[in-house]
């Protein structure tokens, strides 16, 4: 079962309604004791009600997700969320591949059986091997390059 979801007006330029959002698999019913809705059922019996809330505490925030949202809007709360904790969302790397920023150093790691070649924009070195890689370099299967600024 699947049922409409309204909120997130304006974020990406875009509302939840116009762009087909949908809840499926469960729907919570939710007390806010203090939080506020992000989106709401469009539909169904609990329509109007939170079908995901957030909350905040202290310089963070919590959201709290009472339905499983499509791809895309999952994608925008996604993106929200990493733009409110200050993080830089990487949407140009292979599927298998991960991204993380440790400080100045950025850490990529194939979680793939396959090489896979990366843009780094520019020469880097990698601090496992000790050689300069890039701009476009090769990630071998199971394999992790760390990266200096």
């Amino acid at each position: 079962m699947t049922v409409g979801l309204d909120g997130l007006d304006g974020l990406d330029g875009l509302d939840a309604a116009e762009t087909g959002a949908a809840g499926r698999l469960w729907q919570d019913v939710i007390d806010l004791a203090g939080a506020a809705p992000l989106l709401t059922y469009a539909d169904g019996h609990l329509a109007a009600e939170a079908a995901a809330t957030v909350n905040s505490h202290g310089r963070g925030e919590a959201v709290y997700l009472g339905t499983l949202p499509d791809r895309l809007t999952l994608g925008r709360l996604v993106r929200r969320a990493c733009r409110h904790a200050g993080l830089e969302q990487r949407t140009d790397l292979p599927r298998g591949v991960e991204a993380v920023r440790r400080g100045d150093y950025e850490f990529l790691i194939s979680h793939t059986d396959r090489a896979i070649e990366l843009d780094l924009g520019a020469k880097r070195l990698d601090l496992l091997t000790g050689t300069v890689v890039g701009p476009l370099a090769v990630l071998a299967p199971r394999d992790a390059l760390v990266l200096a600024p």
